[in-house]
C-alpha cells in the first residue's frame, strides 16, 4: 500500500495553483506579477526577483528548497522569451497576522528590497510589508546538512528525488531540526527504502542516538 506523503501533494498544488495564476497574470498584461506560497509549518519560503519582457516584474515565493529551483520552475512555463534574475531573499507570510517580512538574500545576488515591498504592497493592500535588511543570512550547521542530504536525495527516483526527503531538507535549511526529526520518524518506512539517504541521517542527522530506527536494530541484536 502507497501511503501519501500531505506535504508533497500540498507543495504540488501549489505549484500548479501558482503556475496558472502567473499566466493569468500575464494574459491580462500586469506590470507585476506576484505569487507567495509559504511552507504550511514555518510561514516562510525562499523567494526570486525576475525581470520578464515589457520591463514585466515577478516576485515569486514557493516552497521550493533552492533559489535555483524557483527560477527554474518559473523558466520552464513562463512565455516571457527574456528572464533576468534580479535577487532574491527570504519571505514570511503570516495570514492570521496579516504580515508580510522580507530579509536576506540568495546565494545569486540580493534584491532591491524597497522596490520588493512596495511591489508586494500592492499585491496585499491589507497586508502590513517590511523588510528587515539587517538580518543576515549564516550557514548554520543545520544548513551544511540539508545541502548534503538535498545532494543524496536528488538523484532518486530518475532525478525526481525522496518527497518525504525534500520535507526533511526544508526543515533543516530553516534550522528547524526537531520538525526534521520528526518528518524522520513518520516516514521511516519510506526512507528505509534509500539505504544512502538512512545512513546519513542516522549518522549524521541523529548522531547514532535515539534514530526511528534504533527499535529495530537492537531486537536484530537479540
Amino acid at each position: 500500500m502507497t501511503i501519501e506523503n500531505p506535504t508533497e501533494n500540498l507543495v504540488d498544488n501549489m505549484l500548479i495553483n501558482g503556475k496558472n495564476a502567473i499566466l493569468e497574470s500575464i494574459e491580462k498584461n500586469d506590470p507585476f506579477v506576484v505569487s507567495i506560497d509559504v511552507w504550511p509549518g514555518d510561514k516562510t519560503a525562499k523567494y526570486v526577483v525576475v525581470k520578464g519582457d515589457n520591463n514585466r516584474i515577478y516576485v515569486i515565493a514557493k516552497p521550493l528548497n533552492y533559489h535555483s529551483k524557483i527560477l527554474s520552475w518559473l523558466v520552464s512555463f513562463s512565455p516571457d522569451k527574456n528572464l533576468n534574475f534580479l535577487g532574491g531573499g527570504y519571505i514570511t507570510k503570516e495570514d492570521e497576522n496579516k504580515t508580510i517580512k522580507i530579509y536576506g538574500k540568495s546565494s545569486h545576488g540580493e534584491d532591491d528590497k524597497k522596490q520588493t515591498c512596495e511591489i508586494l504592497k500592492s499585491a496585499f493592500m491589507d497586508f502590513s510589508v517590511s523588510a528587515d535588511e539587517e538580518q543576515k543570512e549564516e550557514i548554520s550547521p543545520c544548513q551544511i546538512l540539508a545541502f548534503k542530504l538535498d545532494m543524496l536525495q536528488k538523484d532518486e527516483n530518475e532525478g525526481r528525488g525522496v518527497g518525504c526527503v525534500q520535507t526533511v531538507v526544508h526543515y533543516l535549511s530553516v534550522d528547524q531540526i526537531d520538525q526534521a526529526k520528526a518528518v524522520c520518524f513518520n516516514e521511516s518506512d519510506k526512507i528505509s527504502n534509500y539505504p544512502k539517504i538512512k545512513k546519513f541521517i542516522i549518522s549524521e542527522l541523529f548522531q547514532k542516538n535515539n534514530h526511528p530506527w534504533s527499535a529495530v536494530e537492537k531486537f536484530s541484536k537479540k
